[in-house]
């Protein structure tokens, strides 16, 4: 077989990989996370789970749809990475929100 060929499948396996969404879990999946923290926006706990490389889940601050409890979701993972977010992976229906952060 050529290796240019091997090489090249290689790396379009490669992109497929990388491309395939994150998974996001259920609540009930994260609560049980040691890594678990917490931040208080407003007087109300936003819990904060790491996920894998730089992706970070958070619940809690209201309605799921409600657009304040989503930016009080995005501002508890910023406190707690101490990194900003540059990418929303979840739906505004998702009790989860999903984002990847990026730190300078």
């Amino acid at each position: 077989m050529n290796p240019h060929r091997s090489l090249f499948a290689l790396l379009v396996l490669g992109a497929l990989v990388a491309c395939e969404p994150p998974v996001v879990h259920p609540v009930s999946f994260y609560e049980k996370a040691p890594e678990k923290r917490t931040a208080t926006i407003d007087g109300v706990k936003i819990t904060v789970v790491r996920q894998m490389g730089n992706g970070y889940v958070a619940w809690g601050g209201g309605k799921e749809s409600d657009q304040w409890a989503q930016y009080k979701q995005r501002r508890a993972i910023e406190l707690v990475s101490g990194c900003l977010v540059h990418d929303v992976v979840s739906k505004k229906t998702d009790p989860v929100y999903y984002a990847f952060v990026q730190c300078d």
